[in-house]
């Protein structure tokens, strides 16, 4: 038969076991969360490029650059529309005809038209992580900045060098499968911080 002491120590055994397993569970949780805090390091997922080493990801840059393009863009035929003549006059020649003006205005629109058409689909393209509908104006920046560079106009250079730039890297790492729909949400950065998921 079992003495009172026999079953005191069973009892206090019985205790120390399970006061054993639910640190042993504890830590199990613990080390589980520290895993899931660091998926990017355990998974070995590389973060996103962040512009200029602060700012925000390649995919948001695209959107705000290529979406003010386009706003600026549609700004651009209101103005056609208005006053398209004074507009284009600069660029009709040096003695400007209404001919002249008239096919200035023409390729004005064409232009402008493709730019504006170029820039909706990177945004839509950069919205998606479809890279295919954001060369067009990774296309037309690289155009801008050779043409800034032949003709050695400084200001335009950096500003088409930092337009691209975004379009660029996003490119890159949609390729590369850095940014994808499924990952965003835990990579994504915004105004120098990581947005938290």
């Amino acid at each position: 038969a079992m003495t009172g002491r026999d079953e005191e120590n069973q009892q206090q055994k019985a205790a120390a076991d399970g006061e054993e397993g639910s640190l042993s569970t504890a830590s199990s949780l613990n080390m589980d969360k520290e895993r899931t805090d660091d998926t990017d390091e355990s998974n070995n997922t590389k973060l996103p490029h962040r512009c200029l080493g602060f700012g925000c990801d390649s995919r948001r840059a695209v959107l705000l650059v290529d979406g003010v393009s386009a706003v600026l863009a549609a700004l651009v035929f209101v103005v056609l529309v208005i006053d398209g003549d004074n507009m284009v006059e600069p660029y009709a020649g040096d003695d400007p005809t209404d001919d002249s003006i008239r096919q200035a205005k023409i390729v004005t629109s064409i232009m402008n038209g493709v730019f504006l058409i170029c820039a909706i689909l990177a945004v839509y393209g950069a919205y998606t992580f479809r890279a295919i509908y954001v060369y067009g104006m990774a296309l037309i920046y690289i155009g801008i900045f050779a043409y800034d560079v032949k003709n050695l106009y400084w200001p335009a250079m950096i500003g088409g060098l930092l337009c691209l730039y975004p379009h660029i890297v996003f490119l890159w790492e949609v390729r590369a499968g850095i940014l994808t729909k499924e990952n965003y949400a835990n990579v994504a950065h915004w105004c120098g911080r990581r947005q938290s998921s």
